[in-house]
């Protein structure tokens, strides 16, 4: 361009762009940013993800982390009352301490006196300050069917729900959508097998269930295939071995892949192994390796 040149009209382009928030983290996003600032060890990557899923911090959606109302509100406060440790520069330099301790280049008693003085002085001023800090759910204009009383809207690890504010007198809830709209069971002509009545087609996360609507009082349940068609499995069986993490029994149960050892304690003991082959012993299982069986 030079000055005085007539620029001569070519075209005009409407767009628009918006600015889009970073992606959520996945498994596999996070373990790299965790390996980026020198966090955790390959050992404790596993751990940190069962571990802010399992305590409701984070719910997963679609393989991707979504933070809960109850993480949001235990970050705040350790943010709050505890910013030098809740830190990435305190973590990674930790990992680094603790690692010259293992080589035997740093003195366990001076690494450990150095955070802990500190920490005690920081953690008795918190005891003071930090009151205690309620999630409250979210009132909305839905009616609970039963009693007729306001349905909330609740957050867990496994997502959002509507539950009846009269809880618990009243334990009726319903599965939301992303919008936080009411799921509706479909009622189907499945008949419920102890109390007779139509059971109906319900949804928990991605899964897919029969389930009696007289629920708490009747809580038969079948599973569905992919059709929504009802799968029998036989009830569990008794076998002689013993939980190796509790020392319960284990039930021989069948999932969709076939049989396998369930601990007797479940939900508190959610251990399980292969069924051992005909004529095989089989091995007992390896705490950590665990799994669920929808």
């Amino acid at each position: 361009m030079t000055e005085g040149e007539q620029l001569k009209f070519k075209a005009i382009k409407p767009e628009q762009h918006f600015t889009e928030p970073p992606p959520r983290f996945n498994e596999a996003s996070l373990v790299k940013t965790l390996e980026e600032h020198g966090i955790g060890r390959p050992s404790t990557y596993a751990p940190i993800m069962h571990t802010i899923v399992e305590r409701g911090y984070v719910r997963l959606e679609e393989r991707r982390f979504y933070p809960t109302d109850l993480g949001r509100t235990v970050d705040q406060q350790l943010v709050k009352h505890f910013p030098g440790i809740v830190s990435v520069d305190f973590t990674a330099k930790m990992e680094d301490q603790l690692d010259s301790v293992a080589e035997g280049d740093a003195d366990w008693k001076k690494v450990l006196s150095d955070f802990y003085v500190p920490f005690e002085e920081t953690l008795a001023e918190a005891d003071k300050a930090m009151g205690r800090v309620e999630v409250r759910s979210q009132e909305t204009d839905e009616k609970c069917p039963k009693c007729g009383s306001k349905m909330s809207l609740r957050e867990n690890r496994f997502g959002r729900y509507l539950a009846c504010s009269g809880y618990p007198a009243c334990k009726v809830t319903f599965p939301v959508d992303r919008n936080g709209q009411k799921i509706v069971p479909q009622e189907t002509e499945e008949i419920c097998p102890k109390c007779g009545k139509k059971m109906v087609l319900k949804v928990r996360g991605r899964v897919r269930f029969l389930a009696c609507p007289a629920y708490p009082e009747c809580k038969t349940t079948f599973s569905v295939d992919k059709d929504g068609v009802k799968i029998i499995r036989p009830a569990p069986e008794a076998t002689e071995h013993k939980c190796v993490k509790c020392g319960r029994m284990m039930w021989k149960r069948i999932g969709k892949r076939g049989p396998f050892l369930a601990c007797s304690g479940f939900p508190r003991c959610r251990n399980i192994k292969p069924f051992p082959k005909e004529g095989a012993e089989g091995e007992e299982a390896v705490p950590g390796k665990e799994k669920s069986e929808a």
